[in-house]
């Protein structure tokens, strides 16, 4: 989020474009990504859909469910045969490959860095947008090849728990307190009881991190 940052404030122009160093686009994807901006004027942000070395795909726009804000990957792994091929409204869009425009980006600010290391700035900033009224869309046209090992290290238990370390950061950041009390606790608590031993593990350990970080 830093670095995305530097870059933000010292860019000009009315589309402003994130791509991580280890994506390959297509020909056309920049050309895709300023198009769906000047499609409407309540977009805010676009994204492009993100395909793994082996042509399957990683990111196809996200979700969030509701009630612990655990982030999802449409299409993940499936082989793209197009069938994710539809311009519309996502939860959320990667910032490996977005672009936001100006009008947005003014409104809501920045990415927020306390997101540190990695793991939901990006479900953030989209959720703010979309609270701000502008629409969060993938533009499916617009097509990136991710080498995403080369920058994030390969999955690891590390990785895990920056990931459940953010998602509680964006649930307490977003949630009303009646959500975090009537909704959120319930089900995180049911989850540490009965979810996969590591995946409830990681949870309390994410829960003690945060609240080392207060």
């Amino acid at each position: 989020a830093g670095g995305n940052n530097v870059g933000l404030r010292a860019a000009q122009g009315e589309v402003l474009v994130l791509i991580n160093a280890d994506v390959e686009v297509s020909p056309d994807w920049l050309a895709w990504l300023v198009r769906a901006t000047q499609s409407d004027p309540t977009i805010g942000i676009v994204g492009a859909k993100l395909l793994y070395p082996d042509g399957t795909i990683q990111f196809a726009g996200g979700r969030i469910d509701r009630p612990r804000g655990c982030s999802y990957h449409l299409g993940w792994h499936e082989l793209d045969r197009g069938q994710w091929d539809h311009f519309g409204d996502v939860d959320f869009v990667t910032g490996a490959s977005l672009a936001i425009t100006r009008r947005a980006l003014d409104q809501i600010g920045y990415e927020d860095e306390k997101f540190f290391p990695i793991d939901y700035e990006d479900p953030d900033m989209s959720y703010r947008a979309r609270a701000a009224g502008f629409r969060v869309v993938l533009a499916p046209q617009a097509i990136a090849i991710h080498h995403e090992s080369s920058t994030t290290g390969a999955t690891s238990l590390s990785r895990m728990l920056s990931l459940y370390a953010g998602r509680l950061r964006f649930v307490c950041k977003h949630w009303s307190a009646d959500q975090l009390l009537q909704e959120f606790l319930p089900a995180e608590l049911n989850f540490l009881r009965t979810g996969p031993l590591l995946h409830s593990q990681l949870s309390r350990w994410a829960c003690l991190k945060m609240l080392r970080e207060l």
